[in-house]
């Protein structure tokens, strides 16, 4: 929810359908921005009357798991992998994504994909606009090119700055 009291969320619908239905109102969908006909994992954003502020799917290999905001108005989605739809990916955390209040993707931070040992947990953000990125990996995971190196299982906070840079 946001200061204007509009609500984001992530999910997953089978087969890019052209409506949705939500609390028995039919929703038309229009044809995602980008041009991610494979599958349903989507972002969307409703005002406080219900009614579709945008919708857009997410890439084909990703699920968004969590969604968090912040005081400009940015959307952050945590996604994982998913390999249950392709075979192309390993289950395992894959993004975090920002987004602006209307959708457009404005930066993306990378979890390498051969990476399975590593899953998601939560998003959020504090009033100064950093974000903490919860989750768990068996062994060691890379991020953005940097390795993370552990020889167990193991528990994870990250904090990033409204840049996505390691704090």
């Amino acid at each position: 929810l946001d200061s204007s009291e509009n609500v984001y969320f992530t999910g997953e619908m089978a087969y890019n359908p052209d409506t949705m239905v939500m609390n028995g109102i039919k929703y038309h969908i229009p044809p995602p921005s980008s041009n991610n006909l494979l599958d349903g994992n989507f972002l969307a954003s409703f005002d406080s009357s219900g009614h579709l502020n945008w919708f857009d799917t997410l890439t084909i290999y990703e699920n968004g798991d969590d969604i968090a905001l912040d005081n400009s108005g940015n959307i952050y989605c945590l996604c994982d992998y998913r390999n249950d739809y392709h075979n192309y990916a390993p289950d395992g955390l894959s993004s975090i994504n920002k987004y602006d209040h209307y959708g457009k993707l404005l930066q993306r931070l990378a979890f390498d994909k051969t990476d399975t040992n590593v899953t998601s947990g939560s998003i959020v953000t504090d009033r100064l606009g950093n974000l903490y990125v919860s989750g768990a990996s068996r062994y060691s995971f890379s991020l953005d090119g940097k390795k993370y190196p552990s020889d167990s299982v193991a528990n994870f906070v990250f904090k990033l700055d409204t840049g996505l840079k390691m704090q």
